[in-house]
């Protein structure tokens, strides 16, 4: 049970996690462009 319940926590994060980190990528590419400018 343990295990499956840590399956299903570490999926949870990552699906979580795929957006935010897609989201900090973007703004730290704008950032950058911005700062080329």
């Amino acid at each position: 049970m343990a295990k499956l319940v840590g399956a299903r926590d570490m999926y949870a994060i990552r699906t979580w996690i795929a957006p935010v980190l897609a989201e900090l990528l973007v703004r730290g590419k704008r950032t950058v462009d911005e700062g080329a400018i």
